[in-house]
């Protein structure tokens, strides 16, 4: 990952109080947060499904097909 040109603000003792970005690396930042956050969301969603999968596999509970649980998802 390159390196973002930066400036820092620092308080009268010398320690850094703010960051200062081009406004085209804030939106490239931001970019790429956005995709993170998305990545994130589904990666926790299959984890929450397969933890749900361990926790029914050995429970009397009928756990829906795939085409129920696509259909559901759906709605």
């Amino acid at each position: 990952m390159k390196q973002l040109p930066v400036q820092f603000v620092v308080d009268r003792n010398g320690a850094a109080t703010s960051v200062i970005v081009s406004v085209t690396d804030w939106k490239s930042l931001n970019e790429k947060y956005e995709k993170l956050q998305k990545k994130l969301k589904v990666l926790l969603g299959i984890q929450e499904g397969i933890m749900e999968v361990k926790s029914n596999r050995n429970s009397v509970k009928k756990l829906p097909t795939l085409i129920e649980f696509l259909d559901e998802a759906k709605a």
